[in-house]
């Protein structure tokens, strides 16, 4: 019930007559008849008025209970036991007048039944006055706080304190001078901040305030000059980085449409070109957010307003601030872009050598299939036509596989041009484009050689009629093939000398740092690339002595099974040497994916200590932060150097480069925020 609604009540109760006889009746019978009809009952009944005399106590002994029970409460509900104790009260000072005017009557007269209706009136007048303070409780807020201790206003500064005031602001001033002139690092800058210190050191020395004026307005001079220079300074450095950095790309066209490395990585399934190709990506990104804040800075400098005076200083200290800032992000990004400029070159060095295997490889099984085709047509020729087919059919017939075998040798010829081309490429998409053109022959040549094996099956022309001329259709390639596989094998032996020479380097530069504060990659994965590469120095070396036991073979041959034996077996040496020499260039790339990964982790934890150094406003919330993201940062160190192989390694770098990403991200808040209010 609203306050309002109570009032409204209780003022229409009060004014009736008829209602406050019928509330006083509900609770005393008779009390809602007539007073004369009243006196009459209570003269001819006298029991009934001794009754209601009686009744009388109750009422008063309640009014006595809910007057204590509203002084109890006052400890709780202030206002409401007030309220409340007052209303008890006034009724408790109006039951005894009732009394009184019934002592001057004998009992069961006329006078009890007013005294029963003023004492049931109290009764709800006590409790709509309690439901009224209850209300106004829940409704009415409370007093406003009292604040026990007033912060006195502090009296005006004395002249000296005045004085010591400005030249501690302004010896800020100076340190920040000191700051940002190293950073320019010009004549001027030095000249400028060394004419900062003179003029406050006079204005230390100055014995009168005129004196002391002088010099502090020299030194603000010379300080805003320097602040106008590090706004130049700031926009020469964006506008220089905007126009000469870019990201190395090693992106490919093919039909207008980019080929990312990764996409190219797949292609040819080699998960250590996914994992460089991965790392690319990663520092691209980085590469890209850097850039993008670097312009936003600068253009956040050159509208930071002129410097006055060192009240001012906190305005200095944000130019400062993001100078130095600026440096460092351009710093950094000249240090990416190395990185990635030799991670870009191991990456397109790699996928050409896969192209190349994949391409060579296809040659050689092609080249395979042809030898088998031209020692078929040299048996067909010298024998006569199968039963049932005429001289001049089969004579035709020969001349149809002559032309084929000729246009399967221009396919071949073909092949082998894409194949130097591709070798002969110093550029991805020449690499790329090459590579394309050599499947689309590698296409056409294995449908032809298809269907020139379909024609001479029709003729029923086998190895088994080679007999005793066996090693006279043996191909003239296939027979010294110990000249060709020798120098494959001698050169494969050679990259992987070289190969070796570079792990053993990468050894001893490691075995060179002493230091637990050093952090390098784990020296056991250079270890691991020198089994890799005892393995395939191995496989080398046995491929060599079976061309050499293979070319003893031909002075004893057993029969004409042994002519598609001998064959295959010379095209499979040529593959494991080729597979070799790709195994060897990808253990390079390894190493130097190892050396790349290892300066990545080197640059992370120096450009951590370098974010983590950021002067942040006093009493910053962002500081906690950078503390913990420092910490997390040195354990995801950790695990970069503890990583066993290389695309673990990778792996954990790209984790604690997103934890020195959110380091600069606490950076760069503090830098807008602060440079937003110093305008």
């Amino acid at each position: 019930m609203k306050p309002a609604g109570v009032l409204g009540f209780l003022v229409v109760l009060s004014s009736s007559q008829c209602c406050l006889q019928g509330v006083a009746g509900s609770a005393l019978p008779g009390a809602s008849e007539p007073w004369t009809a009243s006196t009459e009952l209570q003269t001819n009944n006298p029991s009934l008025g001794e009754a209601a005399v009686n009744e009388t106590d109750s009422p008063q002994q309640g009014t006595q209970h809910a007057s204590q029970d509203a002084a109890e409460n006052a400890g709780e509900n202030g206002e409401e036991a007030t309220t409340g104790a007052t209303a008890a009260a006034a009724v408790e000072g109006a039951a005894p007048s009732a009394g009184q005017a019934a002592a001057g009557k004998k009992p069961g007269s006329a006078i009890a039944q007013p005294k029963n209706v003023a004492v049931g009136i109290s009764l709800l007048l006590l409790l709509f006055v309690g439901l009224l303070a209850s209300t106004r409780k829940k409704q009415v807020s409370g007093p406003p706080p009292y604040k026990e201790f007033e912060e006195p206003e502090k009296p005006p500064l004395t002249p000296e304190e005045e004085r010591q005031q400005r030249l501690e602001r302004m010896q800020l001033v100076s340190a920040n001078a000191e700051r940002i002139a190293r950073a320019i690092g010009t004549p001027e800058a030095s000249d400028l901040s060394a004419k900062v210190q003179q003029s406050l050191q006079a204005a230390i020395d100055a014995d009168s305030t005129s004196s002391l004026t002088e010099h502090l307005d020299a030194a603000n001079k010379r300080v805003s000059e320097l602040h106008e220079l590090a706004r130049e300074y700031g926009g020469k450095l964006v506008s220089r980085h905007s126009n000469a950095s870019t990201f190395p790309s090693a992106e490919v066209q093919e039909g207008g449409q980019d080929v990312s490395v990764m996409q190219l990585a797949d292609k040819f399934d080699c998960n250590l070109v996914r994992c460089a190709a991965k790392l690319m990506r990663s520092l691209g990104d980085k590469w890209e957010s850097a850039t993008e804040f670097v312009v936003k800075l600068g253009e956040h400098l050159a509208d930071v307003p002129a410097y006055t005076d060192e009240n001012d200083r906190a305005r200095f200290h944000q130019m400062v601030n993001g100078i130095e800032y600026l440096k460092l992000m351009i710093a950094l990004q000249a240090r990416t872009r190395v990185l990635a400029s030799k991670l870009r070159d191991a990456v397109v060095d790699s996928l050409q050598v896969l192209m190349a295997r994949e391409l060579k490889g296809a040659v050689l099984n092609f080249e395979g299939e042809y030898d088998l085709l031209k020692i078929s047509m040299k048996v067909m020729a010298k024998q006569h036509p199968p039963p049932g087919v005429e001289m001049e059919e089969y004579a035709r017939a020969l001349s149809s596989l002559e032309k084929r075998l000729s246009d399967l040798q221009g396919a071949a010829d073909e092949m082998h041009a894409h194949l130097e081309e591709l070798q002969r490429s110093r550029t991805l998409q020449a690499t790329y484009e090459a590579t394309l053109d050599f499947q689309k022959t590698m296409v056409r040549a294995k449908n032809d050689m298809m269907a020139f094996w379909t024609h001479a099956d029709n003729l029923d022309i086998g190895f088994g009629i080679v007999g005793t001329e066996s090693k006279d259709v043996i191909p003239e390639q296939v027979l010294l093939g110990y000249d060709t596989v020798s120098p494959e094998a001698r050169g494969v032996h050679d990259l992987i000398g070289n190969v070796r020479r570079h792990l053993e380097r990468l050894q001893k530069e490691r075995a060179s740092v002493s230091g637990d504060s050093v952090y390098e990659l784990n020296p056991n994965i250079p270890s691991d690339m020198l089994s890799s590469l005892q393995g395939l120095e191995t496989m080398t070396e046995g491929t060599l002595r079976k061309a050499r036991e293979q070319l003893q073979t031909f002075s004893y041959m057993v029969g004409p099974q042994d002519v598609p034996e001998l064959v295959g077996e010379y095209r499979n040496q040529l593959l494991t040497l080729n597979s070799a020499r790709l195994g060897a260039r990808l253990l390079h790339l390894e190493a130097t994916l190892y050396t790349i990964l290892g300066d990545e982790l080197k640059g992370q934890v120096d450009e951590a200590e370098e974010a983590a150094a950021f002067m942040f406003p006093e009493d910053s919330p962002l500081v906690p932060k950078m503390a913990r993201l420092k910490s997390r940062f040195d354990d995801a160190a950790e695990h970069v150097m503890s990583a066993k192989v290389i695309a673990d390694a990778e792996e954990s770098l790209s984790a604690s480069r997103n934890l020195l990403g959110s380091m600069h991200n606490l950076i760069r808040e503090s830098l807008m925020r602060n440079m937003q209010r110093s305008k």
